[in-house]
């Protein structure tokens, strides 16, 4: 619509008028830049949801939105638990902070940070709207909701695959995952998250 193009363009603009050709912007400008344009994608998602007619077109951007944030959190949540055991608690904060749950934690289980309870909130938690768990239900839901008859009773491949991921997620425990084993990794954690990402990327290619 003529509004979606106006906020697209906006903050298209804004970015491209941030730029300094004299040199490498400093970090402070980066950070201002990059906060124009996650208000410019918040206000052009949020008049999607409001005015985009619920049509098949409608239900794939949704299901792209969903597997794309899933994948992203998988990848980052994995980069970091993936490393040596010396991982602190600022880095979790600022794994947090990438996945706009910080509040959320804070309001579950104060201010001190638990790495179990960060992984449970970003990866298993499925009242969480940034988690993992919470974009494969969405995606179970949104699947049904897809423009192709089904033989009765049988799931479509793309189908299985969600509702397998639903089930992973669901009964994997934080607290094991978060154990290092003698080396400082979490072999079973590391295992869950690669597995996970290779059937989020899969699941794309079947939609």
């Amino acid at each position: 619509s003529d509004d979606d193009w106006r906020i697209v363009n906006g903050f298209s603009q804004e970015f491209l008028d941030n730029r300094d050709p004299a040199g490498l912007p400093t970090l402070g400008d980066t950070l201002h830049t990059l906060n124009q344009l996650v208000r410019g994608f918040a206000a052009f998602s949020g008049l999607v949801h409001e005015n985009m007619t619920r049509e098949p077109g409608q239900v794939f951007l949704e299901i792209g939105r969903r597997i794309e944030r899933a994948a992203v959190t998988t990848q980052v949540v994995s980069r970091i638990f993936n490393a040596p055991d010396h991982f602190d608690g600022r880095i979790l904060r600022d794994l947090l902070a990438v996945c706009d749950s910080p509040m959320t934690y804070r309001a579950r289980y104060g201010q001190t940070i638990h790495r179990a309870a960060v992984l449970d909130l970003l990866v298993c938690d499925e009242t969480n709207p940034r988690s993992v768990a919470f974009q494969i239900n969405a995606l179970v839901a949104l699947l049904g909701q897809l423009p192709e008859a089904r033989r009765a009773g049988m799931l479509r491949h793309e189908e299985r695959t969600a509702e397998r991921l639903r089930t992973a997620l669901r009964v994997a425990d934080p607290s094991e995952l978060t154990n290092p084993n003698a080396t400082g990794r979490r072999a079973s954690l590391q295992s869950l998250l690669d597995w996970a990402a290779t059937d989020i990327s899969r699941l794309a290619d079947l939609v």
